[in-house]
């Protein structure tokens, strides 16, 4: 059983990961900025955070507390473009503004702007503990033995059986059967586990420059590939390997919405409760 915050951000969320579904896969992290309605320049964070479970951190530049303020009021404007201006902004801008964030969800008694604010820190959170965590190579291949010269010891390599369009692999020019002996000059290890060499990969995020040491046609040759992200196509569905790295990115950030969006303040007595609250299947 997963527990997400509310029925309507779980079915909300698989309805914005199937338009997903339809986009092409992306390469390298982008330079996101946001700009609030007063026209202050917010800068958001270009590099995945290290932490999975983001601390709340007053924000004590006045002229910053202003602008994201601004942006949060932005949440309840009767214009619908507003509205999503300031949801977008936010989401980029979500590790900043979570003191708001929480504050403006335990008080606010407009229904919607609570669930605007669930939607963007569900999208935000899987965004930052799973999309932007693991990098994407785009290939397929079958584990065979290799040996580095004759009668010497047999490990296995990945050899290339195709070539996805449009990734990473394909702008390194990795080629059918290409033999991948190595990534950043350190042997592959046993891939008698057909999800060893994934796993090779996954422990870099999306924009990583690697060394992939390779054998085409006799020949030792080392290409370097900027790893892009994972095709949203190629997760949402249970069958595919990495969808358990994204049920418990969805674990996670359960545990951590509510411990710091439904929990009580320390300095209130009352408990807080939460109607909205719903346990999903996940069969």
């Amino acid at each position: 059983m997963l527990r997400r915050p509310s029925k309507s951000v779980a079915v909300q969320t698989l309805a914005w990961l199937a338009l997903a579904a339809c986009l092409p896969a992306e390469g390298v992290i982008p330079e996101a900025r946001a700009q609030d309605p007063a026209g202050a320049n917010l800068r958001t964070d270009d590099a995945p955070p290290a932490s999975l479970d983001p601390e709340l951190r007053p924000v004590t530049d006045p002229r910053r507390r202003q602008a994201l303020e601004n942006l949060i009021e932005q949440l309840a404007s009767p214009s619908f473009d507003r509205r999503e201006q300031a949801s977008n902004s936010l989401r980029r801008l979500w590790r900043e503004a979570l003191p708001l964030l929480v504050e403006e969800y335990r008080t606010a008694g407009d229904l919607e702007v609570r669930q605007r604010i669930e939607q963007l820190v569900f999208e935000a959170y899987i965004e930052n503990a799973f999309w932007d965590r693991y990098g994407f190579l785009g290939i397929r291949h079958a584990a065979v033995p290799f040996q580095d010269r004759p009668g010497g010891p047999t490990r296995y390599a990945a050899r290339v059986s195709e070539v996805v369009s449009g990734t990473a692999a394909e702008v390194a020019n990795l080629q059918l059967d290409d033999l991948i002996i190595a990534f950043n000059d350190e042997p592959l290890p046993v891939l008698t586990d057909p999800q060893a060499f994934g796993e090779c990969i996954r422990k870099f995020p999306p924009g990583t420059k690697i060394r992939i040491t390779i054998v085409r046609r006799n020949e030792l040759q080392v290409v370097s590939a900027t790893l892009g992200r994972w095709p949203r196509q190629q997760v949402v569905s249970p069958g595919q390997p990495v969808y358990s790295l994204l049920e418990e990115a969805n674990h996670q950030f359960a545990a951590w919405w509510t411990r710091n969006f439904e929990a009580p303040p320390p300095s209130s007595a009352a408990p807080m409760t939460s109607s909205k609250a719903a346990e999903v299947s996940t069969d």
